[in-house]
């Protein structure tokens, strides 16, 4: 039992090592060899040699994984089960469809451009998240200076019951920070923790108004884009829709799920894909998004339409994230301004108080 848990930890650890890039020089380079009429099992072969660089460093993830997959294909298993262990689903399973059509230089393709997308939307979501933690970290120091350092240095120097206006606002909160300061910080960050955790689990019609506004709008934009790119890959890849929907919502988190399963139970009652995400009341991934789904699902050839509308609408709501960013940087930066003026304005009124009583 004790080996078991050490294999599936090392097995973790490869996995999480065996990241976007290393899974997209992966497909790369297997489909170069195999554009080239290498054998598949002639090329894994010869890609543990690079990786491994020439078996001098056999523990490297890379060659642990091509390694294991070659001794399955070995066996006779399909690369697609070979590869099921180290990536996830969807791309398993864009892999099988490629098998399964003979296209495999298609697949490794689709499943780059899945890894891509999904980079190119954790850096929007990254963007929109630690400009606001670096700008709320700033207003803390410059606050704690405040009430520790500078307030306490002049109020020796002026008694504090005769200052006004900027000076007595910036000892009003020089004495909320002393008082209340700690309080009020882990207040903030326990509903920070709190608003965070709801993302993915939060569900039901509260959860359907929370996700008209920030930070659940943000989330919903990014998961809908996410979940449009993947329908849109495995369609072309030769998926059906009610499988495709039913790999996505095997690893979906309960936010995602609820609407994952209310689009295939429309689905079966007869409904298209709009359709079906219309009827479900969710709004998901947004009322302009289903309308479209609507129209397109109607017509011949929605697979290839599916395709261009998938990579249209990550493309807008890359473009929306990255505007949330900005937006909400520059109201960091003029509350920053704001809190500076304030110090700055304060410390100058409280000078003039005591030339004045010289």
């Amino acid at each position: 039992m004790f080996e078991s848990l050490i294999e599936g930890a090392n097995e973790a650890v490869v996995r999480l090592q065996f990241g976007a890039r290393a899974r997209i020089e992966f497909y790369e380079t297997l489909s170069l060899l195999l554009e080239n009429h290498v054998l598949l099992h002639d090329a894994l072969k010869e890609m543990v040699v690079i990786a491994s660089e020439e078996n001098k460093k056999p523990n490297n993830p890379r060659a642990i994984v091509i390694h294991d997959c070659l001794m399955l294909i070995s066996e006779g298993q399909p690369l697609s089960k070979a590869l099921a262990k180290w990536t996830n689903d969807q791309e398993a399973s864009l892999i099988a469809a490629g098998e399964k059509s003979g296209r495999m230089k298609k697949a490794f393709e689709d499943a780059i451009k899945v890894i891509t997308a999904k980079r190119s939307i954790l850096s929007a979501a990254l963007g929109a998240t630690v400009y606001p933690a670096v700008l709320f970290a700033l207003a803390c120091g410059l606050l704690h200076m405040v009430a520790n350092q500078l307030v306490p240095k002049l109020a020796k120097v002026t008694d504090p019951k005769s200052w006004e206006g900027a000076a007595k606002l910036l000892y009003r909160m020089a004495q909320f920070v002393t008082g209340y300061g700690v309080v009020a910080l882990i207040c903030l960050l326990v509903l920070a923790l709190l608003v965070f955790a709801t993302l993915p689990y939060l569900r039901g019609r509260v959860r359907v108004v929370l996700d008209q506004s920030p930070p659940w709008s943000v989330y919903r934009t990014l998961q809908g884009s996410t979940f449009l790119l993947n329908v849109a890959v495995m369609l072309q890849s030769g998926v059906r829709l009610e499988e495709a929907l039913q790999l996505l919502a095997v690893n979906a988190k309960p936010w995602l799920k609820e609407r994952i399963d209310a689009a295939l139970y429309g689905i079966r009652i007869g409904g298209n894909l709009g359709v079906a995400l219309h009827r479900a009341g969710h709004h998901f991934p947004d009322k302009k998004a289903v309308q479209y789904l609507s129209v397109l699902a109607n017509h011949d050839g929605f697979e290839a339409a599916m395709s261009g509308f998938g990579d249209r609408w990550l493309a807008h709501s890359i473009k929306k994230i990255q505007t949330f960013s900005k937006v909400t940087l520059a109201c960091g930066v003029l509350a920053i301004g704001a809190l500076m003026v304030v110090v700055i304005a304060g410390a100058g009124g409280i000078q003039n108080a005591v030339e004045a009583g010289m």
